[in-house]
């Protein structure tokens, strides 16, 4: 959740930001190739398993139990913070059972979008 935008309301946020501000016009070029990238966005995390139906809800569900971080991590105390095979084991040690898989689905999907995109899994 980040100002608002949640996984959930990605649509009706594009939305909202196609609209010009000057005259509150709809921006077509703009509405267009945002809702083409989600569109693509979604069409590759679908290969790897994600639902439109059902993981928006889903991380919504995780952030409003777990919370979000307080503060960053000290990745020189611990550089494990930002590897994907430590994350993956710990996820695997402390998500409950019946949230493991779409967990790891979730992370499995980061860190797809994270070597795609040639960024690190998380701006720490």
């Amino acid at each position: 959740r980040l100002y608002g935008f949640t996984v959930a309301n990605i649509p009706e946020k594009i939305k909202q930001t196609s609209i010009k501000s000057l005259d509150g016009s709809v921006d077509e070029k703009k509405l267009r190739e945002l809702t083409q990238r989600y569109l693509a966005l979604s069409a590759r995390l679908e290969k790897l398993g994600y639902s439109r139906d059902v993981h928006p809800a889903f991380s919504e569900f995780l952030i409003n139990t777990y919370g979000i971080l307080k503060q960053r991590p000290d990745l020189r105390a611990n550089p494990l913070h930002s590897s994907p095979a430590a994350l993956r084991k710990l996820v695997i040690d402390v998500v409950p059972p019946k949230f493991l898989g779409d967990s790891l689905l979730l992370l499995n999907c980061l860190c797809e979008l994270s070597k795609e995109d040639s960024k690190p899994l998380f701006a720490w």
